[in-house]
């Protein structure tokens, strides 16, 4: 469930942001200037909810989660 908020915050910071610059282009900054807002809100909620995530897997013991999703392949000749 947590990852599905993640998902949706970031989708929604990537809207407000797109419908921001759409807007700044037709009707001004001034216009446009709160979609920027509500994007960076959604960028920043992200971030708080990601790092309390990994203060809480630190605090129960888990390793952090590997980021490298590829294994590195040694080549001997």
């Amino acid at each position: 469930m947590t990852r599905l908020w993640d998902s949706v915050l970031i989708s929604l910071s990537l809207v407000f942001f797109t419908i921001g610059v759409h807007q700044v282009m037709t009707v001004g900054i001034a216009y446009a200037y709160w979609l920027f807002m509500f994007s960076l809100i959604c960028l920043f909620w992200h971030n708080f909810r990601r790092r309390k995530a990994q203060e809480r897997e630190k605090e129960a013991g888990h390793p952090p989660a590997r980021k490298d999703k590829h294994k590195k392949i040694s080549r001997r000749s």
